[in-house]
Order: C-alpha cells, then sequence, then structure tokens
C-alpha cells in the first residue's frame, strides 16, 4: 500500500485538524481538502490583513501549525467565506442552513472526484457532510472506503431524545429550534449518509448507541474519544469566597439543557450560587429577559479561547445538562481545569464521569436532579472540593490529542487497513 492514501475532508473544521494531524505524523496522509483555511495566496489569509480584534482571531483558527501548505486543498473557499458573513445576521439563518447544505454538495462531489483521480484508498469525512461524496464513490469507485467521523449522535436518534424529552416536559421549544428534525426529507439525508458509509469512528457511546439505533453493526463502529490539551487547560485551587460558582459554556439554546441549569440555579439564594453563562445567546429569548437581572446569574456573551481558561479556573464546577452531544470538548477542557462536572447521559462526557468521584450524570428529566447534585457539590468542606478537583483533572489525563493521534492511528491501520 502506498502509506498515504488517505484523503481527510471536512467543508468546515470541528476537529478535522486534530485528525489530519494523526495521519500525517504517521505518514498516512494523502491531503487535507477544506474550504476556507488561512495559507500563503488564500483569500483568508488576504482577509486577516484588514480584520482585527475577534474577527481576526476567527480568521487565524482556520490553519493548522502541523500541517504544510501542501498538504491542504480548498474548494469553494469564497462561497463559504460569503455564508459565514450571511449567518452573522439572525434573520438569514434557514438562508445561510439551505446554503450550508448545497455548499456540501457540491464540496463533497469535488472531494470525491480528487479521490477517484488520485487513486485514494480511504476517504474520511465528516457526518453532515459526506452524503454526496458517499453517493459519488459507492457509483463511480465503490472500492474507495468510506469512513464517517461522527462528531455528534445521529439526527434519527436526536429526533428520538427529543420527542420524549417533549413528551415528558411539555415544552416545544426543541420543535421550534430544530425543526428540520421533522422534515422527513432532511432526516432520510442523514440516515442515507449513515447508510453508505462503510466505518465509522465516534467518540463516545452514546454516538455509538445513536448508531446502532440507526441498524450499524458494533464491528464497523470503532470508539476514538476525543483529547484536551493539558497543559493549557491547568487547575487552580483557590477559592475567594463563599459563593460557589457554576460554570457553563455552550450556545444557550434548549438543547445544551440551560432551561434546567437556569431553573436549578433560580432555587438557590444570590449569596450561594452563581452561574456564569459563557456563550452566544438571543437577547430576545425567554431565558435572558427573564434571568438578564439576577444577581447570581451573568451572561457573558462569547468568550475568547483564552478568557474561557480563566472562567474555567475561577469557577467550582461545570454544568452540561445537554439534551444531545457527540464527546463536548468543553467537558474534558472543563475536567482538565480541574472541575467537577455535572453532565447528562447524552454528553459524550459521562464515560469519564464517576459519580461522586470526579462530578455526577443528572437525570435530566427535570431540574430536581441537577439541583441536588449543584446541591451535594455546594455542601462539600473545602478539603473535599478540592480532593474532588484533583480527581477531575487526573481522569482526564489520558484523554490528551497526543493519545488521540496514537487511537485513530492505531485503529485505521489495525482494524481497517489491515485487516
Amino acid at each position: 500500500m502506498n502509506s498515504s492514501k488517505v484523503l481527510v475532508a471536512h467543508p468546515d473544521k470541528q476537529h478535522s485538524y486534530r485528525l489530519a494531524t494523526a495521519l500525517k505524523q504517521n505518514g498516512l496522509l494523502n491531503k487535507y481538502i477544506t474550504t476556507v483555511y488561512d495559507k500563503e495566496n488564500s483569500l483568508t489569509r488576504r482577509l486577516t490583513y484588514i480584520l482585527g480584534g475577534k474577527n481576526l482571531k476567527k480568521a487565524k483558527s482556520k490553519s493548522c501549525d502541523t500541517l504544510d501548505d501542501f498538504d491542504v486543498v480548498q474548494y469553494y473557499e469564497i462561497i463559504n467565506l460569503i455564508i459565514i458573513f450571511l449567518s452573522k445576521f439572525p434573520g438569514l439563518l434557514n438562508l445561510c442552513r439551505n446554503l450550508r447544505k448545497k455548499l456540501s454538495d457540491y464540496f463533497g462531489i469535488r472531494v470525491a472526484k480528487y479521490a477517484i483521480k488520485n487513486n485514494i484508498k480511504y476517504v474520511i469525512m465528516y457526518d453532515a457532510t459526506a452524503l454526496s461524496c458517499f453517493e459519488y464513490l459507492n457509483k463511480y469507485a465503490p472500492e474507495i472506503v468510506r469512513i464517517l467521523d461522527v462528531s455528534t449522535v445521529s439526527h434519527s436518534f436526536m429526533k428520538k431524545t427529543f420527542d420524549n424529552a417533549i413528551k415528558i416536559s411539555g415544552d416545544i421549544t426543541l420543535k421550534k429550534e430544530f425543526s428540520y428534525l421533522w422534515d422527513p426529507i432532511f432526516l432520510s439525508r442523514y440516515d442515507k449518509e449513515i447508510e453508505l458509509s462503510n466505518f465509522f469512528f465516534v467518540p463516545s457511546e452514546i454516538v455509538k448507541e445513536s448508531l446502532i439505533y440507526n441498524n450499524i453493526s458494533v464491528d464497523r463502529i470503532f470508539k476514538i474519544p476525543y483529547g484536551v490539551d493539558i497543559s493549557y487547560f491547568t487547575p487552580l485551587y483557590k477559592k475567594k469566597d463563599n459563593v460557589l460558582r457554576a460554570l457553563f459554556v455552550g450556545q444557550v439554546t434548549y438543547r445544551k439543557g440551560i432551561n434546567f441549569i437556569l431553573e436549578a440555579i433560580s432555587k438557590f439564594n444570590d449569596d450561594e450560587v452563581e452561574l456564569l453563562i459563557a456563550g452566544g445567546f438571543n437577547p430576545e429569548s425567554s431565558w435572558y429577559i427573564e434571568n438578564k437581572d439576577n444577581r447570581n446569574v451573568k451572561f457573558l456573551g462569547f468568550v475568547t479561547r483564552d478568557n474561557i481558561n480563566k472562567l474555567f479556573q475561577e469557577s467550582d464546577v461545570f454544568l452540561l445538562p445537554s439534551l444531545a452531544e457527540g464527546q463536548a470538548l468543553v467537558g474534558l477542557e472543563a475536567l482538565a481545569s480541574g472541575l467537577p462536572v455535572l453532565c447528562s447521559k447524552f454528553s459524550g462526557v459521562n464515560d469519564l464521569i464517576i459519580d461522586g468521584y470526579n462530578g455526577y450524570v443528572v437525570d435530566i428529566k427535570n431540574s430536581d436532579d441537577l439541583f441536588d447534585k449543584i446541591s451535594v457539590i455546594k455542601n462539600l468542606t473545602p478539603v473535599d472540593l478540592i480532593l474532588m478537583k484533583e480527581r477531575a483533572r487526573s481522569s482526564v489525563e489520558m484523554y490528551t490529542w497526543e493519545k488521540y493521534y496514537d487511537r485513530v492511528t492505531s485503529t485505521l491501520l489495525n482494524e481497517i487497513i489491515n485487516s
């Protein structure tokens, strides 16, 4: 086998840089294909000369230090830059969703044609981006192995989870936020993408469970947990007062469990627990309007990576009661920062949590269990809280990106290429 016959492609980013890095380090990477990327002579590079502040940081994040410019192929860069710009306007979100779907389809066909032309043997793409590529390969080059890196639970499984949540709560907010999940044409696209894949990389047991729900046999699913930079995210075992600081990082949506969090926090006195919410939110949402004046709830908006690290160090517990994830990287970062994590079984981070040791897996049928577990953390002695923080840190030390590189390369070589 020509050792560099693995192609990695993603029209955006996710953790695809990490996968491409792992393959390059082991001589397996042919090319990494994407849209927006900061390399010499790219339009993205030219934009960095005129951007400033957060926009400049975001643009510069579209590159990977471990990849040479030669390793990266770009398609449809200007189109995705336009979509990124349009997505800043709330009224254009549905338009942008449809444009991204179109872009993904065109992008996928270009990737497939590249793979065929260059005699690629293995193509790795990501859930919600691979349909057109895998359809084309299945039709014109079925001998090319199609691997789907699945970053979140399958959409059919997600819909089932949301239906259960709506049935229990009577709240149809999820149906408003994710109306497309109830569109049979939309669901069929993602089910077809799974059907066309030969193998699957998943980060957690919940994603594995979701693929089994889609009738995928276990022997085609390989669990490869994500990693975290434990040298960047480090603990600070100091507490400045008696207030318990609970941190949430992510989009402020029902899917992320913000309703459960706010309900649970509302049961505490202002001087007992403070909630820090770091992430984008809709200022017209009922959650923001009803809680923005609460003394113990702080909406911080989007927070840059360097400031997130500081927030982790200044907090006492991390909240992740999500209804649908793959393996939330912020949960791993929280553990690395020495924070006990209170998460749902749908977070993917629950694979690392031992109740009472480094956090708790909470029931999210309502906010009561989350309130109870926050109360347990609040009532710990200072010594016991530090002990739990130390155990949180130690529990993630085997989940570095270097370990991810080893696992994904070993899986590809031993379970797929040489099997």
